[in-house]
């Protein structure tokens, strides 16, 4: 029988950070060596929660969704509550992105319920801002916009986590939008917009400008949400965000079928 020598934690840290560093730069083949390398090194859920995560946001959410319910289950063997907290908030947002809403929701509990069990051991109080944003979410599914802005405002301006702040000013945004307040949501987009650019965070700018495009659309400026969804789309392939890049594409398909019929009819103008 082979004995397996256990690498140190660092090692596998460092191979998890350089997979993240060449996705964000959109290094695909890159980030797949060095994911691949740490889950090889990884005896726990670490590494395949982190890579599932990486697929989850390239919207290969089959295998995501595989390989983190395969991470739960060691975490829940190794009795860490950070790691349970972990996958089961990647889960929810998984499948929250494949429209399974109650499946989304029920891990979104069991996030907060392991995150809970990790403060019970002594380990910190406040509910993370990925729950709190999680929460929120599953709260603007069901129309609960009163409370899911509440648990918003909560997110905003959270020290050293400029990106959950980002997100939480978008479906701000979101929210104001489905209350029927379009010059509030604008305004929110726009500022998310800036945020995500200011981090230089592709993916965040890619949905900032989609969303702006949508109000824009809805107001009738389909020439300027046809830009800004070229611009998202162009993001969103520089990443390596295949499923964005086919609903974005498939979206300026259909708005240059309709710019064609007014170009062509000036009683439509």
């Amino acid at each position: 029988m082979e004995m397996r020598i256990s690498t140190p934690r660092p090692v596998v840290d460092s191979l998890l950070a350089r997979a993240t560093e060449y996705a964000a730069e959109g290094a695909l083949h890159h980030a797949e060596s060095f994911f691949a390398a740490a889950i090889a090194a990884d005896e726990g859920a670490t590494a395949r929660i982190a890579y599932g995560t990486h697929l989850a946001e390239l919207g290969e959410f089959d295998e995501a969704i595989r390989l983190l319910l395969q991470a739960w289950e060691q975490a829940k063997r190794d009795g860490s509550p950070q790691l349970r907290a972990w996958a089961c908030q990647s889960l929810a947002s998984s499948y929250r992105e494949t429209g399974d809403y109650i499946a989304a929701s029920q891990f979104q509990q069991l996030a907060i319920a392991a995150e809970l069990d990790s403060c019970s051991g002594g380990e910190g109080s406040a509910l993370s801002t990925e729950s709190r944003l999680g929460r929120a979410a599953d709260l603007l599914q069901s129309s609960e916009f009163a409370d899911a802005e509440s648990l918003l405002q909560t997110c905003r301006a959270t020290n050293g986590d400029e990106g959950m702040s980002a997100t939480a000013e978008l479906n701000l945004g979101v929210a104001a939008l489905r209350t029927g307040d379009v010059e509030a949501a604008l305004q929110k987009f726009y500022s998310a917009f800036q945020q995500f650019q200011d981090m230089q965070d592709a993916a965040g700018t890619s949905r900032a400008l989609e969303a702006i495009a949508k109000v824009q659309l809805s107001l009738g400026n389909w020439t300027v949400a046809r830009n800004l969804l070229d611009k998202a789309n162009r993001l969103a392939r520089h990443i390596g965000q295949r499923h964005r890049v086919r609903q974005l594409a498939d979206a300026i398909m259909r708005l240059d079928r309709a710019l064609k019929l007014l170009e062509a009819d000036p009683l439509l103008n």
